[in-house]
């Protein structure tokens, strides 16, 4: 199992992986460019992991993850999110604040079942299509999504 944790150094953004013997520093981004976490069985993006890293511009999330973390996009640039199909829990205020964030869609069989309260608040998306195996969505999921239209056919069992 492998964690990403991401900090601020000078004008660049120094990742770095956990598991459980080692840390390690694996890339260091210009905060100018996108980051890509392939080739690593990455399970979990954690809390807080890219919160306020307005650098980053886009990512593309390995098919490994299963959870991401509260907070972990929150306020960065991204303009295009796809979330993978075997994604299962999606984190509090996760892409909130991102005004840059113009498409979001999820994969294909998608395994998703929760989003968390305030995962889109202030978030400049347009549309939505919520997977059908999602039965709970935390409250102000969408708050001051002025301009969002949601396609959402669900057997909810617990909107907050």
């Amino acid at each position: 199992m492998h964690q990403i944790f991401w900090y601020a150094e000078g004008d660049h953004e120094v990742c770095h992986e956990f598991s459980i013997e080692t840390v390690e520093v694996l890339e260091v981004v210009d905060r100018k460019q996108g980051f890509i976490l392939g080739g690593l069985n990455v399970v979990a993006l954690q809390n807080g992991a890219f919160n306020g890293c307005t650098g980053i511009t886009s990512i593309t999330i390995p098919a490994t993850v299963t959870t991401i973390g509260h907070d972990c996009f929150r306020s960065t640039s991204i303009a295009t999110m796809m979330i993978p199909a075997s994604v299962t829990s999606i984190g509090d205020m996760c892409f909130a604040y991102i005004t840059s964030l113009n498409t979001f869609t999820f994969a294909s069989g998608s395994q998703l079942t929760s989003i968390g309260g305030n995962a889109f608040r202030q978030a400049s998306i347009t549309t939505i299509s919520i997977p059908p195996l999602v039965t709970s969505i935390g409250g102000w999921t969408f708050a001051q999504c002025d301009d969002l239209a949601v396609d959402c056919f669900l057997k909810m069992t617990n909107y907050q």
